[in-house]
């Protein structure tokens, strides 16, 4: 999948996580520790997902890569020959995945533009003092992002109920492992 936005009003792309997940936790958001492109007037966000390993706004911007790969085994197919009527178990499939995408603002995501290579430091924000000092520090991060792992994929009520475990790859170092729920229309 890939997306960009130009114009007065742009999109601001938000990429991690996981579509229709079920304990999402919306201060990953509201305390991103990438920042926002503060140059730029956003109309919409809009939720890139589905890069398991990481929370929401693992990285944003009015463009957005990614890459999902799946190999689905549909475990009761295997085990049985005669299918189950429940529809749980009949539709029960175990998955293995990898995921690896970025998003930036400017030309590439590799650009001085890009929020990600940007920090500000106000020294009086920890404290509550006003300072007349605030230092913008520019350094090098990797923009892509990778996530690994596996999960279990079924139906429920109508619905595919998705369980993944997954670890997240950024600067070459692995993350801790994450658990997503999500229940929703789409595998």
């Amino acid at each position: 999948m890939g997306a960009t936005s130009f114009g007065k009003q742009k999109m601001l792309y938000s990429l991690g996580g996981v579509e229709n997940w079920l304990f999402f936790n919306p201060d990953s958001i509201v305390n991103h520790t990438i920042p926002l492109p503060d140059a730029e007037k956003f109309a919409y966000q809009v939720q890139s997902a589905n890069l398991r390993g990481f929370e929401s706004n693992a990285r944003n911007g009015s463009s957005v890569l990614l890459i999902n790969a799946e190999m689905r085994i549909p475990i009761t197919e295997y085990l049985t020959r005669r299918l189950p009527k429940n529809v749980l178990l009949r539709n029960l499939q175990l998955v293995a995945f990898y995921d690896i995408g970025t998003a930036w603002q400017g030309l590439s995501p590799f650009s001085t533009e890009n929020p990600l290579n940007t920090t500000s430091i106000d020294p009086g924000a920890s404290t509550g003092v006003v300072s007349p000092i605030r230092v913008r520090v520019n350094y090098y991060r990797r923009p892509i992002i990778q996530g690994a792992g596996f999960g279990l994929r079924t139906v429920f009520l109508g619905y595919f109920l998705r369980l993944d475990y997954a670890w997240g790859i950024e600067t070459g170092a692995l993350q801790r492992p994450m658990v997503y729920l999500s229940l929703g229309t789409d595998f």
